[in-house]
């Protein structure tokens, strides 16, 4: 039996034979040993324990590796029996491996009787194989044995593999489904492979193929493919590194909306099948407003509202949108129209006016027309567009943005070799609205940045925030943590689609915030809701009545109507309104308060920014609120190079809080795989393995809130929206940290 980590292992055994007759004869033994790496040096010691033969043993041996791992120096020694250590025999060498994939050793070892010298040839095939030829030689230069073996494991280099057929290699990225962040932790008895991909899984496999000289580009299918804008420019700027190390990009699609779209233009040629489209009639920002249906129904809505964009409640007090509104969406929207535009300008050699008259004029383009405007290259199958692959020219122009590749996991022919344990950084995620036991699991995710945090082993930690925010404590558990850390640590945050209100509050202790152009962030501000009888009641003939002890003891209590739920019997009174507006300017202050020491901004900078006011990436940089546009590659690059880690270290990353099991995942498991997890645990990350909520995403269709509203409502209610009032239900009036219910429609 043997177990331990890579830089420590352990183990032992027990040998017995009872056959008399046989060669070996009747004898038990019992043997143990350790073994440690720690940077360049290697210590290990075993023991023999031999109960009916004169068999016994110590064996303790030492190395250390040179010149990044290309030289080993070896020595050990043994006693027998009885023997003192320093009386017994000893012997050393070194290994040489002038290029990857070839070690030539050799040692010279005492003997009872003279010495022996061997020699050892290493040659590794490819594919994790490693072929050996060893000879030893005694001191009358007899060859004593000759030997040969294949070995199997991880690291092994292909002798000669960069040398010929270079960049022969066309691998096939198929990105249909949706993209996620991480994966639900399943029971240990279900297998399971989730076809659907990881963002951190698919940017590894792209930075894989970059780094590898036997591929010479990639051939990318989009149908299908579902994620938010904000993944797919992730995901086109990792291919856009690609092409910077001089690999061709080749993408295929059948239909595509604008986000897919934009992202196919990093390719040097785009197919579109023979029945395909491209559906590209430009971004909207929009809101369903509730007030009128409300009104006819009898309930009753009260807006705590002390800052001018927090514009929460306007989905249930207006019928349309707020100047203050349609100011900051507008200006967001601007942003990411530009954005789009300039990807597939870039891309495609369109101008700016050109592009304009495909979203106004054209929209929804059919394959022989979007081949005229230049929106594709070729017409065709899947099949023809990885026939082609290896034939398409690279097209002109390096592209506008793009990510670093080949920095996160080392050298990638020397890493491999070096001993002990890999630095980790930890990704950690914070997804879904701000909550205790669900969205973002703050308990959870607080223990796994406090475990990320006290872990020596940890060099730095990244947190993926993708969150609009919610529970002011939530966030506030998570920030406390994070902030600890990162006083003993580098702590990175990547924001995704969305980092606002109580997610920006968690964002704020991070030495540095990285957002994409496509991301929504600040909405620094907090705000309150009531609903109540207005008439509900007397119109279905239903009264209320109580009694109570304390004066605002009735403040959310009234009847209970069937599907509606709970209805309080009345609104807030003059003192209660006072108390609760003072409630939400003394969060807001220490919100401000919060942001600004962490930020290094003084309050009255905050303040201007504030109110509630959403941002883009792109202004929230300019503005002081994030450091750096990029995504989540770049922040573990950032994590790594705060840490002191070098570009050729190694390092692991390990994910964390696991995901809950939810069993509505039974419907989505295939074999073979096997993932496992336990809460709020770091999880080891093969990459690729895990997947994500969205940040607007409720665990399941709660039944309390579709009791609630009712089952029409219900279902008009886009998801934003449902999170929203979901929340703003259960607070029964206390304010919330939390943006406007936004939808983006993107086409």
């Amino acid at each position: 039996m043997s177990f331990g980590p890579r830089g420590f292992g352990a183990g032992f055994s027990f040998t017995w034979n009872n056959d008399e007759d046989n060669a070996f004869g009747r004898h038990k033994s019992a043997s143990w040993g350790l073994a440690g790496r720690k940077g360049p040096i290697a210590l290990s010691c075993f023991q023999r324990y031999d109960h009916d033969e004169d068999e016994s043993y110590t064996q303790a041996d030492a190395a250390v590796r040179l010149f990044g791992s290309r030289l080993t120096l070896f020595a050990d020694g043994i006693s027998r029996n009885d023997q003192n250590f320093f009386d017994g025999t000893f012997g050393g060498g070194l290994a040489v491996m002038p290029v990857p994939g070839l070690e030539i050793a050799g040692r010279y070892s005492d003997t009872d009787d003279g010495h022996t010298v061997g020699l050892r040839l290493s040659v590794g095939l490819g594919q994790n194989v490693r072929m050996d030829v060893a000879s030893i030689s005694d001191d009358d230069d007899k060859r004593m044995t000759t030997g040969g073996a294949l070995e199997f494991g991880p690291f092994e280099r292909q002798l000669g593999r960069d040398w010929f057929g270079k960049a022969s290699r066309y691998p096939r990225i198929k990105l249909k489904g949706r993209i996620r962040n991480r994966r639900p932790s399943l029971p240990f008895f279900l297998f399971s492979e989730d076809k659907g991909r990881t963002l951190v899984g698919t940017l590894a496999q792209i930075d894989r193929h970059a780094d590898d000289p036997m591929v010479g580009g990639v051939v990318v299918n989009l149908s299908g493919v579902r994620a938010s804008g904000e993944m797919l420019w992730e995901i086109r700027e990792q291919l856009a590194g690609l092409r910077a190390r001089g690999k061709k990009v080749i993408v295929y699609f059948d239909h595509v909306g604008l986000g897919p779209y934009a992202l196919a233009t990093v390719a040097d040629q785009i197919w579109i099948d023979p029945e395909g489209y491209v559906a590209v009639p430009g971004l909207a920002f929009g809101r369903t407003y509730y007030a009128g249906a409300l009104e006819k129904i009898g309930i009753g809505v009260e807006e705590f509202r002390l800052y001018e964009y927090k514009s929460l409640m306007d989905t249930y007090t207006r019928s349309s949108m707020s100047e203050a509104d349609r100011e900051q969406l507008s200006a967001m929207l601007d942003d990411f129209y530009a954005e789009f535009a300039a990807q597939a300008t870039a891309g495609r050699g369109l101008t700016p006016a050109e592009w304009d008259r495909v979203i106004d004029d054209e929209w929804l383009v059919v394959p022989d027309r979007a081949l005229e405007l230049g929106l594709v290259d070729s017409i065709g199958t899947w099949d023809d567009a990885k026939k082609a692959a290896k034939t398409v020219g690279r097209r002109a122009g390096a592209d506008r943005t793009s990510a670093e590749l080949g920095t996160v996991f080392g050298d990638r022919d020397w890493a491999g070799y070096r001993w002990g344990q890999f630095p980790k950084i930890a990704v950690l995620y914070a997804i879904g609205p701000c909550a205790m036991e669900e969205g973002i699991r703050a308990r959870s995710l607080a223990k796994a940045v406090k475990r990320a945090g006290e872990d020596g082993n940890v060099a730095a930690i990244v947190l993926r925030v993708d969150s609009p925010g919610g529970d002011g404590l939530a966030s506030d558990l998570v920030a406390r943590e994070l902030q600890k850390a990162a006083g003993a640590k580098p702590v990175i945050v990547s924001q995704g689609s969305v980092a606002a209100s109580g997610g920006y509050w968690i964002s704020a202790p991070a030495d540095t915030i990285l957002a994409s152009p496509l991301t929504v962030t600040a909405s620094i501000g907090v705000i309150g809701g009531h609903f109540w009888d207005a008439g509900i009641g007397d119109s279905l003939g239903i009264t209320y009545d109580y009694v109570k002890r304390g004066a605002h003891a009735d403040l959310n209590r009234g009847m209970r109507l069937p599907l509606l739920g709970v209805i309080p019997e009345r609104p807030f009174s003059e003192e209660e309104r006072a108390h609760i507006e003072g409630v939400i300017d003394y969060w807001y202050d220490g919100f401000v308060r919060d942001v600004a020491e962490e930020r290094g901004m003084t309050e009255e900078a905050v303040r201007e920014v504030g109110e509630g006011r959403v941002w883009s990436g792109a202004d929230g940089v300019e503005l002081g609120l994030v450091d750096e546009l990029g995504g989540l590659w770049r922040s573990i690059q950032l994590a790594k190079e705060a840490a002191g880690l070098g570009r050729d270290d190694a390092v692991r990353l390990v994910t964390g809080p696991a995901v809950p099991f939810d069993f509505a995942d039974l419907f989505n498991l295939s074999l073979p795989g096997l993932s496992l997890g336990r809460d709020g645990l770091l999880v080891e990350h093969p990459a690729g393995d895990h997947a994500a909520e969205s940040p607007w995403e409720l665990g399941t269709d709660d039944p309390v809130l579709l009791s609630l509203v009712g089952p029409r409502v219900f279902g008009a209610l886009t998801q934003p929206e449902r999170v929203y009032l979901e929340y703003l239900l259960r607070a029964d009036g206390r304010p919330l940290h939390m943006m406007p219910p936004v939808e983006m429609t993107e086409q």
